[in-house]
């Protein structure tokens, strides 16, 4: 549902069920600047090419634009800016992958006009939205890539995979360069970046901090730096350097789900810049709010679990607000387990039936 002051669009977009999408936001038209109308009927086929590249780069406003990929190993891009329309026109669609679409992610400079894709066939491609072809393969993973994220100026790439091993590219043209490949011994399944003023650090252009997600539950923070004389004293081939910097367990050992390890998968993972929160969302669909702790003094960054919100295996059979002051939720699922919702705190899980639990009733004290 949406207010009545937003335009909502559908439309069909894939035969294939949509596994993620990406945002280009619209360019605005840099100041001063006019394309000269007298002269476009003189133009040559090569002038009137750089004119409508113009044009996407930002001369002319350039349409906000949506990229969805599919199960089919498909990628459109859409133009969603025509106003009236309740649905958009692809302007771009792509063959991408041997299989499904993991993760889709813009160049942060709109003026690129570059589309980053990964697949479950391990590659991940660099998509060039002018040209409307694949400038770019990298296949340096060994099973299915299913992260990608950018640095803040679109410099860095860090690709994530099931093959346990993070990937660090420099995305500069003509080809993007493998600065580093670090096996984490985890199957991992998103990233995001994290600036350094979040940790309470100075901002360095040389140094690099991203959380991962995966099939420990866990979310680790890594940090990756351009320093040639720590890493040839460390013995290490290149002039980066790699070490874990943080990491939190979403849940505790008493509440994870030993005969459903499945469950604790962290699925997605997304740095929110509003609220300097990381927010993951586990296979079982609980979602975790992640504050980052920001240096202080003598204290070093730290993560800190704010929130956890109860998700649902299929259905929601039953609910109570718990404790006099209505701060827990106790919820019955279509499992033999209760779950309680701490609001701000961690919840904890407990075995109740053989069975499905399908009704709640709580004592006077809770």
């Amino acid at each position: 549902m949406c207010s009545s002051d937003l335009e909502r669009r559908s439309w069909k977009a894939h035969t294939r069920p949509i596994l993620d999408v990406a945002l280009l936001p619209p360019l605005a038209p840099p100041p001063q600047r006019q394309l000269d109308a007298d002269a476009d009927s003189e133009q040559q086929p090569h002038q009137q090419q750089q004119q409508q590249h113009d044009e996407w780069r930002g001369v002319r406003p350039a349409p906000p634009l949506v990229a969805s990929g599919a199960s089919d190993g498909t990628v459109r891009v859409w133009d969603i800016s025509a106003e009236g329309s309740t649905a958009a026109a692809a302007s771009h669609q792509y063959a991408a992958h041997a299989g499904p679409v993991t993760r889709l992610v813009f160049h942060p400079d709109a003026d690129r006009m570059v589309l980053f894709s990964a697949g479950d066939d391990g590659a991940v491609r660099l998509w060039d939205l002018l040209d409307k072809k694949a400038c770019r393969t990298l296949s340096q993973h060994l099973s299915a890539a299913t992260g990608l994220a950018l640095s803040s100026d679109g410099a860095v790439l860090v690709s994530v995979s099931r093959d346990r091993v993070v990937n660090v590219w420099r995305t500069a043209a003509p080809t993007p360069t493998l600065l580093k490949e670090v096996p984490v011994f985890e199957s991992l399944e998103a990233v995001a970046f994290v600036p350094a003023s979040w940790l309470g650090l100075a901002d360095a252009r040389s140094v690099w901090h991203f959380a991962t997600g995966g099939d420990s539950g866990a979310i680790r923070v890594w940090r990756f730096a351009h320093e040639p004389e720590a890493a040839s004293a460390a013995g290490a081939s290149t002039p980066y350097t790699w070490s874990a910097a943080l990491q939190l367990s979403l849940r505790s050992s008493s509440s994870k789900r030993a005969e459903h390890s499945a469950a604790n998968l962290v699925a997605a993972l997304h740095a929110s810049p509003s609220t300097h929160q990381l927010v993951a969302l586990a296979a079982d669909h609980d979602m975790f709010v992640v504050d980052v702790v920001p240096a202080h003094g003598q204290q070093p960054p730290a993560l800190s679990l704010k929130s956890t919100i109860v998700g649902s295996l299929d259905q929601i059979l039953d609910l109570r607000y718990a404790l006099p002051d209505a701060s827990h939720i106790a919820v019955a699922t279509n499992s033999e387990k209760v779950s309680i919702d701490a609001h701000l705190y961690p919840y904890s899980l407990m075995l109740t039936h053989h069975l499905l639990a399908i009704s709640l009733s709580l004592g006077e004290d809770l």
